[in-house]
C-alpha cells in the first residue's frame, strides 16, 4: 500500500508534532465523489476538481515575513496546483533569518534552510540585490541596498547616496535587480537558481531628478 504514496516524516520537536505526511501518487477521482459517477461530469469539471485536490495536497511554505511579498507570490502561483503557506500559519514562530550572505542566493538559501529545519515541510525563499552595469565589485550594493556603507539608510539618505554615486560615474547608472530562489523539499533535496532569466528589467539611477513635464 505504501508504494502508492509519496511519504515524508514530519517531526517538529518544539511543538511535539510527530507524523508522516503522505501524498497519493495517482488520484482516483471516483473516491472523492458522493452519489455521482466520474463520467457523468464534463471533462472540464473533472480537471477543475483534480486541480483543486492537488492544490490542497501540495503545500509549500514561502519563507518571508513580508505580507505584500506573500500576497504577490500567491497571485503569481495561483494557476499552479499548490497551496502556498505563510509563516503566520505555522505552529510556532522562529527568529528571522540573519541574511548574512554576500549574494541573493546565499540569503535565499539561509532562509529556506532555517524554515525547513524548523517546520520540516517544503520551503522556498527568494532574495534580491541591486547591481550596476560597468561598476567594480567594491561599489556594488548587492544585497546591502539600504546598507551600502554598513550603515542603514532611511529613504532620503538612500536617495542622496545613489544620486551621488550616479554623479561620480557620469550622472546616470544602469541598474538591475538580480533575484535568486532556493527551494528545499528535504535535507538533501535543494533546488536553487540565480541567473539572468530571474533578473528584473534594467532602469536608470540619475544624479538629478527629472522635472515634471508641463501639461
Amino acid at each position: 500500500t505504501l508504494c502508492r504514496y509519496d511519504a515524508v516524516d514530519i517531526n517538529v520537536y518544539e511543538a511535539n508534532l510527530f507524523h508522516t505526511k503522505m501524498l497519493v501518487k495517482e488520484i482516483d477521482l471516483q473516491n472523492y465523489l458522493f452519489n455521482s459517477d466520474v463520467y457523468e461530469l464534463p471533462p472540464t469539471v473533472r480537471l477543475e476538481i483534480m486541480d483543486n485536490l492537488r492544490r490542497e495536497m501540495i503545500e509549500i511554505l514561502y519563507g518571508t515575513g513580508n505580507p505584500a511579498k506573500f500576497d504577490y507570490m500567491r497571485k503569481i502561483l495561483s494557476p499552479l496546483p499548490i497551496r502556498l503557506l505563510a509563516l503566520q500559519e505555522m505552529p510556532f514562530p522562529v527568529p528571522e533569518a540573519e541574511e548574512t550572505g554576500s549574494s541573493p542566493l546565499e540569503n535565499a538559501r539561509q532562509k529556506s534552510r532555517l524554515y525547513f529545519t524548523a517546520y520540516q515541510i517544503p520551503v522556498f525563499s527568494c532574495d534580491s540585490g541591486l547591481y550596476f552595469e560597468g561598476l567594480s565589485e567594491e561599489v556594488q550594493p548587492g544585497v546591502h541596498v539600504r546598507r551600502p556603507q554598513g550603515k542603514r539608510l532611511n529613504d532620503e539618505e538612500m536617495t542622496a547616496y545613489y544620486a551621488a554615486l550616479a554623479s561620480r560615474f557620469g550622472g546616470r547608472l544602469t541598474a538591475r535587480y538580480r533575484n535568486a530562489v532556493s527551494l528545499m523539499t528535504g535535507a538533501e533535496r535543494v533546488f536553487e537558481r540565480m541567473d539572468e532569466s530571474l533578473s528584473g528589467d534594467p532602469f536608470f539611477i540619475v544624479s538629478k531628478p527629472r522635472g515634471r513635464r508641463a501639461k
